[in-house]
């Protein structure tokens, strides 16, 4: 695994973890039933789940490629 792989394998960890933080939120919430959701911290968590779709969609075309 290289630097560079390993960086990018951190930011992706990150990304994940930010996304499961707003789960975890929303699901906290839901007794609430979803009047106190950030709308903000929603669309940033789906942001960064079509950001690693796309990254990983990406890392297997080009390997796919090669």
């Amino acid at each position: 695994m290289t630097l560079k792989d390993l960086s990018e394998r951190e930011q992706v960890e990150k990304e994940v973890i930010d996304v499961l933080h707003v789960v975890r939120d929303l699901i906290k919430n839901k007794a609430d039933h979803f009047n106190h959701v950030d709308l903000e911290k929603l669309g940033d968590a789906e942001w960064n789940l079509r950001k690693i779709k796309n990254h990983f969609k990406e890392k297997k075309h080009a390997t796919t490629k090669s």
